[in-house]
């Protein structure tokens, strides 16, 4: 008499994948950092009518990892690409991302927790990988991604719960145990009736919630209700903690509109992630992945197709239109030195021509007058390209005094040109902002002193929008100083027009408007979330860009600015900016509220009557006191890193 393992036949593959508590951990190394990236199964969803797997990153706040099953075979969501088909047998070929490696045996193996599950070896020339069930590739990793080198992903451990599965940590010195800490995961979804919003809480793996309401009031619950003074557009935080966050809280935001602002004016919308530029009243050029397509008047007219050979691979970073025919795009992704990234065409786009071998991967192109161009190269790559007939000939010049890498230009005038690169090696070398006086052949290392920088963009000579850190900055003096300006967006991009006119993009999907070089900025996408680009082309154009990853589509829509200010409360004078911080209760003895006026605070830091630090930490809507000896307290409050804004005020302990 024996007992037959039959667990590897009689359960399908997608219900080992399914399994509550089931947690993947990879390592992901490149030359300048080495990390270990662990995902959680949490749960089925049904989209597009299809029962899609989530598998949430633990160690960010990242999107989730998307698969569904037909049969036996995995697919990755959105995209419908094969990932694994478990139904292949010994000799078969792959398709999908394992296109080419063929399968070497099938058998059944015994996992570290006694469980037997298939493994399937498959190999392609001299590379070779395994797969399990219900764990992924034990070699490169579960990352859903294989679209850059194998080599930099080596699987860690699987684990269900705190149950080991699999382990290969022997390779990184450490064990499968010491991974596993999950980041809380902070969402939340609401209802609204009239001034009052109602919020449920779905948050995962956190601790002390504290609900801030974008109305300058903030409350420690799970979750519940909020009512507002006033009609206007509000931007609701929930921010929470646990072990794994070393005490740091981690948030989640959504906007919520107490005005008639959810049906949007639709303009354009396309089965691709596209960007806009509007050439002309009439004309509008959408652009992203392969393609280039024009618009008149609403109606689409012509839709161009980028070549896609071994020299270029068609997915475009940026375009510049200089007329209706001259165009130039640059493209591409990691390659060979033979490359070409840089595509000209003359006739709008109905033919192209590959410009420059080794100009894969460029990262952006600034156009001036007199069809002169500069395309910079980004990470690694001490040269950009220059032409002056729109992109017919051009010339490699090489940044040698400083030696630094160009990331974006701006363009001011024939002569003048600002550009952000990165001075020095990665990951030892500086983010700087540099300038030229002579069109770009010689560059000045502008020294700045904002550390934090991580992108700018300059309206005129002299002023420019800076941004880094959740921080907003501007210069009014060509960079050699700069004025912290708010704290609270993390600037995914930024669109200015000269005027002072702009849009700001945060990289959860917010968008605020300002028209006077944001001395006022306006949260103006109540009602839309999600949204991915913009463009400010002057009064009454102004567009925004939703980006729907469960469809992979785009929307956009036109910003009806005069409703937007009819019903935004949310203006914030950043030249007049008042604190009016307020601590309650005013002698206390157990938690101490913090209600804040026009600037949120970051930063806390209490010192007792002799000036001994007590307390220091993130702002999270109060501070618990209960420990804390009675007597006099003095309260810093820090709203960024600028040490000029803080304000100090006097607590009382009984």
């Amino acid at each position: 008499f024996f007992l037959l393992n039959l667990s590897s036949f009689s359960q399908s593959a997608e219900s080992y994948f399914a399994r509550p508590g089931l947690n993947l951990t990879w390592n992901f190394s490149s030359c300048t950092r080495s990390i270990n990236v662990t995902v959680v199964y949490s749960g089925k969803r049904f989209i597009e009518d299809k029962e899609v797997l989530f598998f949430e990153s633990m160690n960010n706040h990242k999107d989730a990892l998307r698969f569904y099953f037909e049969g036996q075979k995995m697919f990755k969501y959105p995209k419908k690409q094969l990932f694994f088909d478990f139904g292949i047998s010994k000799g078969d070929s792959l398709e999908g991302v394992y296109e080419g490696y063929v399968v070497d045996d099938v058998y059944d193996i015994v996992l570290d927790n006694g469980e037997t599950r298939k493994k399937y070896d498959i190999s392609k020339g001299s590379d070779s990988t395994s797969w399990i069930v219900g764990i992924g590739d034990i070699v490169y990793g579960f990352t859903g991604n294989k679209r850059y080198d194998f080599e930099r992903y080596r699987f860690v451990c699987a684990k269900q719960y705190s149950t080991v599965l699999l382990e290969n940590s022997y390779e990184y010195g450490i064990k499968c145990d010491s991974i596993f800490c999950p980041y809380p995961k902070p969402y939340f979804e609401y209802t609204k009736d009239e001034l009052k919003v109602s919020v449920t809480n779905y948050s995962l793996y956190g601790d002390d919630y504290v609900w801030d309401w974008g109305d300058g009031t903030s409350d420690e619950m799970f979750e519940g209700t909020h009512e507002y003074k006033n009609y206007g557009c509000y931007e609701i935080m929930l921010s929470c903690k646990n072990d794994c966050s070393d005490s740091v809280s981690v948030y989640f935001k959504q906007a919520v509109s107490l005005c008639d602002l959810d049906d949007w004016e639709i303009i354009f919308s396309n089965e691709n992630k596209l960007k806009v530029y509007k050439y002309s009243d009439e004309i509008d050029y959408y652009y992203g992945k392969s393609k280039i397509i024009t618009v008149k008047n609403g109606v689409k007219i012509s839709e161009s197709i980028l070549p896609n050979t071994n020299l270029f691979i068609g997915m475009i970073r940026d375009v510049i239109f200089y007329n209706e025919n001259d165009w130039i795009a640059i493209g591409g992704t990691y390659g060979t030195a033979e490359n070409k990234a840089i595509i000209v065409t003359h006739d709008a786009g109905k033919t192209w021509e590959k410009k420059m071998s080794g100009s894969y991967f460029p990262s952006d192109v600034e156009s001036g007058t007199n069809g002169k161009a500069w395309v910079a190269q980004g990470n690694y790559k001490h040269h950009f390209y220059y032409t002056d007939d729109y992109g017919d000939s051009w010339k490699k010049i090489d940044i040698k005094n400083p030696k630094v890498q160009f990331y974006t230009f701006d363009y001011i005038n024939d002569s003048i040109l600002y550009s952000f690169g990165y001075l020095g090696v990665i990951p030892n070398g500086k983010y700087g902002l540099f300038k030229s006086t002579d069109g770009g052949f010689t560059w000045q290392d502008l020294s700045i002193t904002l550390s934090s920088l991580r992108g700018i963009r300059f309206l005129t000579e002299n002023i420019g929008i800076a941004y880094g850190d959740r921080s907003l900055y501007i210069t009014k003096d060509g960079g050699s100083t700069f004025s912290f300006i708010r704290d609270d967006i993390d600037v995914k991009e930024i669109y200015f027009d000269t005027s002072g006119t702009g849009l700001i993009i945060g990289t959860r999907g917010r968008a605020y408007f300002t028209n006077d070089t944001c001395s006022t900025i306006r949260l103006v996408s109540c009602g839309l979330d999600k949204v991915h680009t913009a463009a400010a082309f002057g009064k009454d154009n102004y567009y925004l860009g939703k980006y729907d990853s469960d469809t992979n589509s785009s929307t956009f829509y036109k910003l009806n600015l005069d409703d937007i200010l009819f019903c935004n409360n949310s203006t914030i004078n950043n030249d007049n900016k008042t604190q009016k911080t307020i601590l309650y209760p005013n002698p206390a003895t157990n938690k101490v509220f913090i209600k804040y006026g026009d600037i949120k605070p970051r930063l806390i830091e209490c010192y007792n009557a002799v000036g001994k630090e007590v307390y220091s930490g993130h702002f999270k809507g109060f501070i618990d006191v209960s420990d804390w000896k009675s007597g006099i307290y003095f309260v810093k409050i820090l709203p960024g890193d600028n040490p000029m804004r803080s304000q100090l005020i006097k607590l009382i302990v009984l």
